[in-house]
């Protein structure tokens, strides 16, 4: 971490401790192809190491914790029950007892009151327990309820990119599997949009990490205000998004991701207090429409290769996938920029 220059966060230290000890072998793939392409693991690179490779065990350990409560629960309400059944049994036992008493034989008003007596005292009781059980039920139901608000808190936790507040690339692999299995069971068509942040290093680079933080916030309203319905936008990974489009033509979403590119290319970014403008940012966008039956990562892989020649045809455009050149296509693990 030292020689990388990785501050030691918590989350950063749960990162490289789990790929230095092995114990997490999808992470160490992924620092070991970051490394060998030079990347810098800025904090954002390592952010979202942590969210998309460690936040599944957050959530599991999570849930592990809100299951044990449960149970817990659970039991509580099961002994309030078997006591509730304990005594109910023993309260018709006292009116069987009475019945028979009455029918039995002749009774004078003595025995009458003694028996007339023996049954209020019992259903007082009764009245006493069900009104503690009412209450333990209560009680258990919402704590209950509590604990299912925290699960799905945690749920979202985990599906939630901490820095621009849209979904993250696990929010994107659940959602694209979704999409894919409706497309199928129910047709029509649907498209993916994926768009990069063009120069993001060099912005980073000259004016800091807390302004490229800040570009990477504007651009993902803007790209969430943009769409509308079953739409979902995500953040991808480092400066590129993923935006699902069901029910959409090809040339349909083409006119969004230029409507997008557009909006978000006319806005200038101004530091405050300063004033300082900065200038533009734009984005580079490359767009793939579903061939009903192929891989989820062949439909991803055709919006990438589309993205990439939007860079290499100069940035700032829009690519659909039927402009891709075989010569074109973006070679794995290779930085946009």
């Amino acid at each position: 971490m030292i020689a990388r220059r990785i501050t030691p966060t918590p989350h950063n230290f749960s990162v490289w401790y789990a790929h230095v000890s092995g114990a997490q072998p999808d992470l160490s793939r992924a620092i070991d192809i970051l490394d060998s392409n030079k990347v810098e693991f800025t904090p954002e690179r390592n952010l979202d190491l942590y969210e998309q490779l460690l936040g599944a065990s957050k959530e599991a350990e999570q849930i592990r914790e809100a299951g044990e409560r449960i149970s817990a629960a659970a039991g509580a309400v099961l002994s309030v029950l078997q006591k509730a059944g304990a005594g109910t049994q023993k309260y018709g036992e006292v009116l069987g007892q009475a019945t028979e008493r009455i029918e039995g034989e002749p009774i004078d008003a003595d025995r009458l009151q003694i028996i007339v007596e023996a049954i209020l005292d019992e259903t007082r009781r009764m009245v006493a327990q069900n009104q503690e059980i009412v209450g333990k039920l209560a009680q258990s139901s919402q704590e209950i309820d509590g604990l299912r608000k925290q699960i799905e808190s945690a749920r979202r936790e985990t599906l939630v990119d901490a820095l621009t507040g849209v979904g993250n690339r696990r929010m994107f692999d659940m959602r694209l599997r979704e999409c894919l299995k409706q497309t199928l069971e129910e047709g029509g068509e649907l498209c993916l949009l994926m768009a990069d942040i063009d120069h993001f290093k060099r912005f980073n680079d000259t004016f800091g990490h807390q302004l490229g933080d800040l570009v990477l916030r504007l651009v993902a309203k803007a790209l969430t205000d943009g769409i509308k319905g079953r739409d979902v936008a995500c953040r991808y990974g480092g400066e590129e998004f993923g935006i699902l489009l069901p029910k959409t033509r090809l040339e349909d979403a083409l006119k969004l991701a230029d409507g997008l590119r557009a909006s978000i290319g006319a806005r200038r970014i101004i530091k405050r207090g300063e004033e300082r403008d900065l200038g533009h940012v734009t984005l580079s966008m490359g767009v793939s429409l579903y061939r009903p039956g192929e891989p989820a990562a062949q439909f991803v892989q055709r919006a990438d290769a589309a993205l990439y020649t939007a860079k290499r045809r100069g940035r700032n455009r829009v690519v659909s996938e039927v402009e891709v050149e075989a010569g074109e296509l973006m070679p794995a693990g290779r930085a946009k920029g």
